[in-house]
């Protein structure tokens, strides 16, 4: 497990042939001697996985918190092919969430038959779900960790499987991921822990530069690193007051600041759920012919308004936070009465079009 992908690719090639045939035989005893999860669904979690749902989303919020309105809709939206992949992989014709393809990995066809349910899938989109977001907010561990053993659940796999690491120094990554996941016997937790792989390498991946190794000309970062960082050298046009203009803002005790930019390259660089770059940029709108001095003045009899209304004041308050929007959103399908993968359908378009 602490082999290096530079150790691997300094291992000669016969020598390199012999350890991977050896670390096939060893990841199928490691498996069968560390043993890994089942279908059991535990007493501790509610009995419909949409109740069980809510909890784990409560989990999150206050670490999404911290973020800016941005990067949470990027995590945010990244929670549903948690949940629809994790269908898509005991589902004989579903579709993958972020490729529009078939899962490179799913369950045999008896595993399927005889386990894909609802409960089977929830409980793989528990274990992806957190990985994916233990990966970009760390400090969220401890208290994943207290949330799964709260009902039943194993903490072991809040880590992606060491055999699954491995693959990405096959030469056949898939058929690797394939194997192995036959060799766990499909259970939800190899299935989480293959999906968080795939769903980390996509957002490692998607034009965010969250771990901030491109720096502002375009190229490697090579100091001063930022996450989430531009990489576009964006300057705002501070002398057109029609444009964007950054903040002045303050703490009340004489320390004055303002934003430079939030992620403003990602009109650039972003990968798209569901345009391809071309047909965005190929859309127009039509000049809305906005007349200013007319919109400011209603804007400011609003705030006038708003200045002696205590309930437009908490309407505010709640509304300006995109979580508790979302989760007023979500509670539609349960008024509706919706079924798990209907759901996870009107989740995953809804989120994929944030």
């Amino acid at each position: 497990q602490r082999l290096t992908f530079q150790t691997l690719q300094n291992i000669s090639s016969p020598t390199m042939t012999t350890f991977t045939m050896l670390l096939g035989i060893f990841s199928v005893i490691l498996s069968l001697s560390n043993g890994s999860g089942n279908f059991t669904y535990p007493n501790e979690l509610p009995s419909n996985p949409l109740v069980a749902a809510s909890p784990l989303f409560q989990l999150v919020s206050p670490y999404l918190h911290e973020f800016e309105t941005p990067q949470i809709i990027r995590m945010a939206a990244m929670h549903a092919p948690a949940f629809w992949n994790c269908m898509a992989v005991y589902h004989p014709t579903l579709l993958d969430a972020l490729t529009k393809e078939r899962p490179i990995i799913v369950a045999s066809d008896d595993i399927m038959r005889d386990y894909g349910t609802d409960e089977t899938m929830f409980l793989c989109s528990i274990y992806t779900f957190l990985i994916v977001d233990i990966y970009h907010i760390p400090e969220l561990k401890p208290a994943a960790i207290t949330f799964l053993e709260s009902y039943g659940l194993d903490p072991q796999y809040l880590e992606i499987n060491a055999d699954v690491l491995s693959c990405s120094y096959f030469y056949d990554e898939n058929a690797c991921l394939q194997e192995i996941a036959g060799n766990y016997g499909f259970v939800p937790d190899i299935m989480a822990s293959i999906i968080a792989y795939q769903n980390i390498n996509y957002l490692n991946n998607d034009g965010w530069n969250a771990d901030g190794k491109i720096g502002t000309n375009g190229k490697q970062c090579t100091a001063n690193c930022r996450a989430y960082g531009d990489t576009t050298n964006y300057k705002p046009c501070t002398k057109d007051p029609t444009r964007w203009q950054p903040m002045i803002e303050d703490n009340g005790k004489g320390f004055f600041y303002h934003y430079d930019h939030v992620v403003p390259h990602i009109g650039q660089t972003a990968k798209l759920r569901l345009l391809s770059r071309e047909e965005l940029e190929d859309r127009t709108a039509p000049n809305p012919g906005y007349d200013y001095d007319l919109e400011t003045d209603l804007v400011i009899d609003r705030l006038a308004d708003l200045a002696t209304n205590d309930t437009m004041k908490m309407l505010v308050e709640y509304f300006d936070d995109k979580l508790n929007v979302a989760g007023l959103i979500f509670t539609l399908p349960e008024l509706l009465d919706l079924s798990y993968s209907e759901y996870m359908v009107f989740a995953t378009g809804w989120t994929a079009t944030e």
